[in-house]
């Protein structure tokens, strides 16, 4: 469906008959923007039916923030994609509350991972590259930690390191 619309709106777009390669990095955008909008739409749905429309929100900026810097496992559809996505947030909703007693472990096992595993999964990466990834997805795990501890909402915070670690897990065992 997302490749069907992102297809017809890219013909309308290049009608002229643009090069075949153009087309098709337009469309692969096109199709882009139209899975991220489609998955923002149901967690904010989502977090707003379940009281937790901010938590939709963080967990959306989050997510994708720290998976663009650590890698993890990638779904081969965009269907599956956005399913896994959706379905994370909705386990969240239902568990939310017993995050906080397991913080310092999450933490401590969030760590660890990331220091072993950051960057995974990503596009061939030099030497200088790999370093840089690794820091900044060291740094931002360790600036969301600390600020766990000093906002409201160390919940979703605390859950979305876990859930990014454990993709980084599901990817090694993909290998």
């Amino acid at each position: 469906m997302i490749q069907t619309l992102a297809n017809k709106i890219t013909e309308q777009l290049f009608e002229n008959g643009e090069a075949k390669e153009i087309f098709e990095i337009h469309k692969y955008g096109i199709e882009v923007m139209i899975s991220t909008t489609f998955n923002f739409l149901l967690l904010i749905i989502i977090g707003y039916m379940s009281g937790r429309l901010v938590d939709a929100c963080l967990y959306f900026l989050l997510f994708g923030f720290i998976r663009k810097l650590s890698g993890g496992y990638h779904c081969l559809t965009y269907f599956k994609c956005i399913s896994l996505h959706v379905s994370l947030f909705v386990f969240y909703v239902f568990t939310y509350q017993h995050y906080v007693n397991f913080k310092m472990i999450i933490f401590i096992l969030t760590m660890i991972i990331f220091i072993w595993l950051s960057p995974i999964n990503m596009r061939e990466l030099n030497n200088k590259e790999l370093r840089l990834y690794k820091r900044w997805s060291l740094f931002i795990v360790l600036l969301l930690m600390f600020l766990s501890f000093l906002i409201v909402y160390d919940e979703i915070i605390v859950y979305v390191l876990f859930v990014v670690s454990i993709l980084m897990l599901v990817c090694i065992k993909k290998k």
